[in-house]
């Protein structure tokens, strides 16, 4: 009777490992077009399918920073964070999305100024930033369904 409760608990902890934790990964992304702020962590997680859902360009929130930096300061934190996730993403999707070029985000101060430490004076801004998608292969079907190639 052991060796039987042994055999299941193995054959279920194998299955369990094997499979995926989240079945549909995309439809969980807060970078789907409509969905809630699409984080750089998002952003450089986010999947082909994702990415592709966007189009030719993706809106991504940079992390929330203190006034006390300069609009040129939050823009050069979110910048590199930008780079890395454009870079890890590059990696992934090589040969079908092309380089994502750091002079062609556009970045712009969303104008909120938000109070987080509950202190008077204390404020916390955010910028968004433009990422544009150079997709190198279009997406699946699109030629099929672009009248203007055939």
């Amino acid at each position: 009777m052991k060796v039987f409760a042994a055999l299941a608990a193995f054959l279920l902890l194998t299955a369990c490992a094997s499979a995926p934790a989240v079945r549909e990964q995309a439809a969980a992304s807060p970078c789907l077009p409509g969905g809630a702020q699409c984080a750089i962590y998002d952003f450089a997680m986010a999947d082909e399918r994702v990415l592709r859902a966007n189009g030719e360009a993706i809106e991504v929130e940079c992390p929330w920073t203190s006034d006390d930096l300069s609009a040129e300061q939050r823009q050069a934190r979110c910048a590199g964070l930008i780079e890395m996730a454009a870079n890890l993403i590059a990696q992934r999707l090589s040969g079908v999305l092309g380089e994502i070029r750091p002079e062609q985000v556009d970045y712009r101060d969303s104008g909120e100024c938000v109070d987080i430490n509950g202190r008077v004076g204390s404020c916390y801004r955010k910028l968004r930033a433009q990422v544009p998608l150079p997709w190198i292969v279009p997406r699946p079907g699109a030629a099929a369904a672009d009248p203007g190639l055939r």
